[in-house]
């Protein structure tokens, strides 16, 4: 069957009684709101004593630009200082248009005007075929390299991937569909199989085709355009299957793909509009806390929710096969079947949290009402206490655990934070990003998920630079 983590959940049913101390373990730290070296914001932090996370959130600036600052592990301390103002990376180049009409075939039925593309669905660069939306040696332009720490993300040179990408060493990568590093990184196929909707499978999803190791959409895939190795010419795209200079469909063209600028999250709304690491593009929009509720159904709120803001928790169940095993477990529990519940619960028990934490994160947090979901099957809201510290105690105890426990174990997140926590002016800060920037991304998704999904009235996600 299809996995909730990719697809449809068949319904709200949560495992265990509530009560965050009983489900999640009491003490929890809790972690700090930060803005990208990129971008303006201010930062606040508080040196701890040790602990496993992060210390007091604070209401500082948050997360702009896909690159941000930590604070130091543990409980207690002094304010730290606001980051820095940061510059946005190289504006690529477009690629040499060409001329005239494809390449003629056979014994000369076309035009010959146009030349055969030698990197279809890339860009040729100093006699290599490269990606100038993910090359940090060519990104953006040909030999328009990145700084040292720093990844070519959608064109641009940053700390951080965006659009839907994630960091693996120093590439940005995409996890459904990169066979060497499939669902997580690291993580590689055997051979023979494909990368499909960030699992290691015999066969692509629904409307993706296997043309050798990758699985790629027929309909888009300049490489691949309208059969596996029919390759586009120079200056043409690839759009509903065939090769033109325009994009058809209700596509536009960004640089040399034809891209959905309603849900492209390298291209939200316009080309090069890049939403941010855990955030996805539904409507044209860089989606944000309830901004999925707009969809048309619950169905379709839930896939806004696991591409997006409920990503970290898809992930975490998705490379958990526990989870997997206990989400098919309880799809074949009939409705009101309390048993069946508590024995598929039994049976995977080190797997009951990321199970409740993705179907909180989607039905609780971000599809509530399009799911009809009663508030009181969900665990009582952390905000609206009145003090941010207090709601982020609450959400990195209990709904942000995934993210909490994701940062924990990512050694480059806990070096980020222990490097912040000697830091006193913005210089340091950016030296810290510098040296750690892989450990940015995941202490970005603790943090926006804390300030903008748990605790937006109490921590003022709105002016705190939430998506």
């Amino acid at each position: 069957m299809t996995h909730a983590c990719r697809g449809h959940l068949e319904r709200w049913v949560r495992i265990g009684a509530f009560g965050l101390a009983s489900l999640f373990g009491a003490g929890c730290a809790t972690t700090d709101a930060t803005t990208s070296t990129k971008s303006t914001g201010d930062t606040t932090t508080d040196s701890g004593q040790g602990g496993a996370s992060a210390g007091g959130m604070g209401q500082g600036g948050l997360i702009a630009g896909g690159a941000g600052q930590g604070g130091r592990p543990g409980t207690g301390g002094n304010q730290g200082t606001g980051g820095s103002q940061g510059t946005g990376g190289n504006q690529g180049t477009g690629g040499n248009q060409g001329t005239g009409g494809a390449a003629a075939g056979g014994s000369g039925q076309g035009g010959a005007g146009g030349a055969a593309n030698p990197c279809p669905g890339a860009t040729l660069c100093g006699g290599k075929c490269v990606q100038l939306d993910l090359d940090p040696k060519n990104c953006g332009a040909c030999a328009t390299a990145c700084a040292a720490g720093e990844v070519c993300s959608a064109g641009t040179c940053d700390f951080n991937c965006a659009g839907g990408t994630t960091r693996c060493g120093n590439a940005c990568i995409d996890l459904k569909y990169d066979p060497a590093h499939c669902g997580a990184c690291d993580a590689a196929c055997g051979a023979g199989e494909v990368c499909a909707a960030g699992k290691c499978a015999a066969v692509c999803e629904q409307g993706a085709t296997k043309c050798g190791k990758l699985c790629v959409d027929l309909q888009t895939d300049a490489a691949n355009c309208g059969g596996c190795a029919v390759a586009c010419a120079v200056g043409e795209v690839c759009s509903l299957g065939k090769c033109g200079a325009g994009c058809a469909g209700g596509t536009t063209k960004c640089g040399d793909a034809c891209v959905d600028l309603q849900s492209d999250a390298a291209n939200c709304g316009a080309c090069g509009d890049v939403c941010l690491p855990s955030v996805t593009c539904f409507a044209g929009k860089c989606a944000g806390h309830l901004a999925c509720e707009k969809a048309k159904d619950c169905d379709s709120c839930q896939a806004c929710a696991m591409d997006g803001l409920c990503s970290a928790d898809t992930q975490a169940c998705a490379t958990d096969q526990g989870c997997l095993d206990l989400l098919d477990c309880m799809a074949v529990c009939a409705v009101g079947d309390q048993a069946c519940v508590t024995a598929c619960g039994d049976k995977y028990p080190n797997s009951v949290q990321h199970y409740n934490d993705l179907l909180e994160c989607v039905f609780c947090q971000e599809c509530g009402t399009s799911c009809q979901i009663d508030a009181g099957s969900c665990p009582a809201s952390c905000d609206q206490q009145n003090d941010c510290q207090t709601c982020v105690d609450c959400a990195t105890g209990g709904l942000c655990m995934s993210e909490l426990d994701a940062c924990n174990n990512d050694p480059e997140c806990l070096a980020f934070y222990d490097c912040y926590a000697q830091c006193a002016d913005n210089a340091c800060v950016d030296a810290c990003s510098q040296a750690h920037p892989a450990g940015v991304a995941p202490y970005n998704q603790l943090a926006i998920c804390a300030i903008c999904q748990v605790c937006p009235v109490d921590c003022d996600g709105p002016n705190s630079g939430c998506p």
